[in-house]
């Protein structure tokens, strides 16, 4: 039981993350294409530890 809501709340969490990038990506068009999001800086920093 405790799976399904774990791999849920992460999905719920990607489909925010998602919203957001693209409300960021309509608010300042080519912003997001010049400079890498800082975020996923921070994933990749955190998957070589």
């Amino acid at each position: 039981m405790v799976f399904p809501l774990a791999w849920s709340a992460s999905r719920q969490a990607g489909l925010a993350l998602a919203s957001a990038r693209a409300t960021e990506a309509r608010a300042r068009p080519g912003s997001t294409r010049q400079h890498p999001q800082p975020l996923g800086r921070d994933a990749g920093a955190r998957k070589t530890e």
